[in-house]
């Protein structure tokens, strides 16, 4: 098993023991001397979590010497700048506007309708023109989290 597999099951087993089910990690990335770990819960993410994890992957991490002695180790929940990438990060932001990227580059902007464990889906309003009238069409449209390459939170202020 590798570090990074490593370092889940260990985060994963902290909030087991902690009683936080509703917690999960969303992303692990290594770098020569930095590690990013990002994590979320069903409901929301607060310091004191994030500060537990640290200490967790820390006590790991110096034991063993993976890292060697000199490293950065960062953990928080992904925020509105990181990609969606679980389905429980679906869950938890139906209601939301997103941006849906799909493999050929091409983006799509609605409102995540709903999201279960295989697909989401995106509500918009499809437009087009019929002669000189313009049409419209509110649309729900499934795909499937394999039929996409990224999809973002809209920020709204």
């Amino acid at each position: 098993m590798g570090l990074e597999e490593q370092i889940i099951k260990i985060v994963e087993k902290y909030f087991e023991l902690a009683d936080r089910n509703d917690c999960f990690v969303v992303e692990l990335v290594m770098k020569t001397k930095k590690l990013e770990i990002y994590i979320d819960s069903d409901d929301a993410i607060d310091f004191g979590i994030c500060r537990k994890v640290s200490r967790v992957v820390e006590e790991f991490l110096d034991e063993g010497k993976q890292m060697g002695e000199d490293y950065t180790l960062e953990v928080s929940s992904p925020g509105l700048s990181r990609p969606l990438r679980l389905p429980r990060q679906f869950k938890k932001n139906v209601g939301r506007d997103i941006t849906v990227t799909l493999p050929d580059s091409t983006k799509m902007t609605g409102k995540l309708e709903n999201a279960t464990d295989n697909e989401f889906f995106l509500a918009y309003t499809k437009v087009w023109k019929e002669g000189k009238k313009k049409k419209t069409e509110d649309v729900i449209m499934p795909l499937k989290y394999s039929e996409t390459n990224k999809v973002m939170i809209n920020i709204k202020f």
